[in-house]
């Protein structure tokens, strides 16, 4: 007499349940890691850039400058997920201070609970929106 060979379905239906945890558990992890290398790299880093940028421009022209072309710098980062811009920092006055900031798209919806992160001319950094967002 040959024996059957095979699954139960009792097998089947708890490994079905083990993997159905398991993303459960993966799926959100991996959208907030994308997420946060997303705002790293489009956000981040770009914005420290354009604040060396105005610091080199402050050195060659004694003033800094609210235009991103001046500084060879996009308005939108790669993927268009943020816009930067520039205004005059603590003193009010462009030549002695300056305030970068680094919005997100609303219409991208890549990071929904982050707000604003911006930069000044002392590298002090300040962000608007959920915590833990920018670190």
């Amino acid at each position: 007499m040959q024996t059957q060979r095979g699954f139960t379905l009792i097998e089947l239906l708890i490994a079905v349940s083990i993997v159905g945890i398991i993303l459960a558990v993966a799926i959100p992890s991996y959208r907030g890691f994308a997420a946060s290398s997303i705002r790293a790299d489009e956000c981040i880093r770009p914005l420290s850039n354009l604040a060396f940028q105005e610091e080199k421009y402050k050195g060659l022209q004694n003033t800094y400058t609210t235009t991103l072309a001046d500084l060879n710098v996009p308005a939108t980062s790669s993927e268009g997920h943020y816009t930067f811009s520039v205004v005059a920092g603590t003193t009010g006055d462009i030549r002695t201070s300056f305030r970068a900031s680094c919005v997100p798209d609303p219409a991208q919806n890549v990071d929904p609970n982050c707000g604003t992160l911006s930069i000044d001319n002392f590298g002090a950094q300040t962000a608007t929106g959920g915590s833990g967002c920018w670190r």
